[in-house]
C-alpha cells in the first residue's frame, strides 16, 4: 500500500506549500497542526504531513469525522444567500473563543 502511494509524498508537500504561500505564511508562522478528517488516521499520511511540516508533530485533539462534517457545514452556509452566519471569534492562538 505504502509503495502505491509513495507519490503522494511530494503531492502532500506540493499541497502545504500552495495553502501556506496562498495565506501568506511560512511553516514556522503555524503553531498547531490539527489533522483531521477519514485519510488522517492512516499512518502514512501523517508520516507526509509530518514531512511536509518539516518534521512537526501532528495532532489529533478533535474528534476527526465531526470535524470535517462541522467545516462542511460552515463552507456550506457561507456559500449559501439564504443563511446569515454570526462573526466568529478568534482568540490569538486561532482557535474559536
Amino acid at each position: 500500500f505504502e509503495e502505491a502511494c509513495s507519490y503522494m509524498n511530494a503531492a502532500a508537500a506540493e499541497c502545504v506549500a500552495r495553502a501556506l504561500a496562498a495565506a501568506e505564511l511560512t511553516v514556522q508562522d503555524i503553531r498547531q497542526i490539527e489533522v483531521v478528517g477519514g485519510c488522517s488516521r492512516i499512518p502514512f499520511v501523517q508520516r507526509a504531513l509530518k514531512q511536509a511540516f518539516e518534521g512537526r508533530e501532528l495532532t489529533t485533539s478533535l474528534n476527526a469525522d465531526e470535524a470535517v462534517a462541522k467545516g462542511c457545514a460552515w463552507a456550506a452556509a457561507m456559500l449559501s444567500p439564504s443563511v446569515r452566519l454570526a462573526q466568529l471569534p478568534l482568540k490569538e492562538s486561532g482557535t474559536p473563543a
